[in-house]
């Protein structure tokens, strides 16, 4: 097994990373913090060397650790390939009707905006 503290450096460095601060939700904001980088991206920055318990939990949640697609039986002719994304048949784009959302959430608020609604609508 790698070494505790490489793990979430690698998928960050891999590319994986998605900026969704779940790692954040499970080591605490005393650990891991959230940083914006240069390219304008969420990314985990260890405050402190995590310990490995922590570490196995982030990498069995972290969306990033998960590259799975569709089951090949799933996978139809009319569907395009995208190289990194998979199949697909449209793709489409969405962010959040409320300012606020839209620029403080990742990925245009969509997923902040979409669990708002549910908490407020019950």
């Amino acid at each position: 097994m790698a070494k505790p503290v490489k793990q979430i450096t690698n998928i960050v460095e891999n590319g994986l990373c998605i900026g969704c601060g779940l790692c954040q939700s499970i080591a605490g904001e005393s650990q891991l913090e959230l940083i914006m980088t240069s390219e304008g991206s969420l990314r985990p920055l260890e405050k402190r060397p995590l310990p490995a318990e922590t570490i196995e939990r982030v990498y069995q949640s972290c969306p990033g650790t998960r590259i799975d697609g569709l089951p090949e039986n799933q996978i139809t002719e009319e569907m395009l390939v995208d190289p990194v994304w998979g199949p697909y048949l449209r793709i489409d784009v969405g962010y959040a009707g409320d300012p606020e959302i839209r620029f403080r959430g990742a990925t245009g608020g969509v997923m902040s905006a979409l669990a708002s609604y549910l908490l407020d609508s019950g």
